[in-house]
């Protein structure tokens, strides 16, 4: 639902504008992070492995 709102093109492009680019590469992506952080903030004291599966 939220790559639907946030199109994954424009979630890229925060870090970019802020000079935060990925400089090495991970496991788990830099966008499923941010889709993980905004999956997160509506339930501060949620499940975080239930939001986890969800996004990853």
């Amino acid at each position: 639902m939220l790559a639907r709102v946030f199109p994954p093109e424009a979630v890229h492009g925060v870090p970019n504008e802020h000079g935060r680019n990925i400089q090495r590469v991970r496991s788990f992506p830099a966008v499923a992070g941010m889709y993980y952080c905004m999956a997160l903030s509506p339930y501060p004291g949620g499940p975080y492995e239930e939001m986890f599966a969800v996004v990853a």
